[in-house]
């Protein structure tokens, strides 16, 4: 048995959203001479459809990288924590046995979204300042962000005792 905890960003979820929407109008619009994407390329002085191209790929690129961010899935297993955004990128585990303590913090707000390197070590985060920290036995630092930090640092803790009591 394992608990999930899934943290998403609503708001670059629809962001995202919005961009892939108009960067199809953009295209759209310039590659079927309507009137409007006529004005556009003349007040732009897009000449060609590589010049067009280039924000089509930038919003796209953008579309991407959000939706691989916007979303942060944690694990909760017997022996182990794992942690992924998106689909199942930037995947990371840590064995239960080498946590030597977890806490609830909170964020500072510059600390931001996504992967980040802060002072004592790594965050994992996309949304909110809502976080456990996971001190280890090693002496790094992990922080995941998280909606729900009461429940997460509860499942991790249950399966700390049952691991000790096991060991003992």
């Amino acid at each position: 048995m394992h608990n999930q905890f899934r943290q998403i960003n609503k708001i670059s979820i629809f962001i995202a959203i919005i961009g892939f929407i108009s960067s199809i109008v953009f295209v759209f619009l310039f590659n079927f001479n309507l009137e409007i994407g006529q004005a556009v390329k003349k007040y732009f002085h897009f000449t060609s459809f590589t010049q067009i191209s280039i924000p089509f790929i930038a919003v796209l690129l953008t579309l991407i990288v959000t939706l691989i961010f916007s979303n942060l899935k944690i694990i909760v297993s017997k022996s182990q924590i794992e942690w992924h955004f998106g689909l199942g990128f930037w995947n990371k585990k840590i064995l239960i046995k080498d946590i030597q303590s977890v806490k609830i913090v909170r964020n500072k707000w510059w600390y931001g979204w996504g992967i980040r390197k802060y002072q004592l070590g790594w965050l994992y985060n996309v949304s909110g300042l809502d976080a456990i920290e996971l001190h280890l036995k090693n002496g790094k630092h992990i922080r995941l962000g998280t909606n729900d930090p009461k429940k997460l640092q509860k499942a991790i803790q249950k399966n700390r005792d049952k691991l000790r009591a096991k060991l003992d």
